[in-house]
C-alpha cells in the first residue's frame, strides 16, 4: 500500500488504544470502531466517523485525520458528505470531535464540528487550535474520558 493509502492508520490506532484503555478502567463506557468503507473496497456505505463512544448522558463520534502539514487541514480530508453525516449525528444529540494528527510536528489537535461547516480557500487553518503532544493528551483535553 502507498503512504497515502496508509495515512491515518497510525493515528487511528493511537485513538483505538486510548479508548480500549479507558474501557478497561470503567464499566460505564462503551465504544465501537466503525468499518472503513474505503479499505473494504466500497462493499458497504460510509460510516459516521471512525469511532463511536457512549458514556452516561453523552454519546458521540470521533473522526481521526492525519495530515502532512503543521497546521492546515485540506478540505478534501473532511468531505461535505462527511460533514453532513456528522451534522446529522450532532442533531440527534451526539458530540462530534475531529482529532487531527500533524505529521511534520508530531502534534495533535482536537476540535468540534463547527469550523468544518465553512469552506473558504482550499484548507482550514488550525493554527489557533491548541496542540497536544499525544492522542491521549488531546482526548483528555475534552474532559470526557476522565
Amino acid at each position: 500500500m502507498s503512504d497515502a493509502a496508509n495515512r491515518g492508520k497510525g493515528p487511528e490506532a493511537k485513538v483505538r488504544e486510548y479508548l480500549k484503555d479507558y474501557d478497561s478502567r470503567t464499566h460505564k463506557f462503551d465504544w465501537h470502531r466503525n468499518y472503513d468503507a474505503k479499505s473494504a473496497g466500497g462493499r458497504f456505505q460510509r460510516q459516521t466517523g471512525d469511532f463511536e463512544f457512549y458514556l452516561p448522558g453523552i454519546h458521540g463520534v470521533i473522526e481521526v485525520k492525519e495530515v502532512d502539514h503543521a497546521f492546515r487541514l485540506p478540505h478534501k480530508n473532511v468531505t461535505t458528505e462527511s460533514v453532513a453525516k456528522l451534522t446529522k449525528r450532532q442533531l440527534a444529540g451526539g458530540a462530534i470531535y475531529i482529532a487531527v494528527y500533524h505529521t511534520p510536528v508530531k502534534q495533535w489537535r482536537v476540535l468540534g464540528l463547527a469550523p468544518f461547516r465553512v469552506r473558504e480557500g482550499g484548507s482550514w487553518d488550525l493554527s489557533a487550535v491548541r496542540v497536544h503532544p499525544s492522542a491521549k493528551a488531546a482526548l483528555d483535553s475534552l474532559g470526557l474520558f476522565i
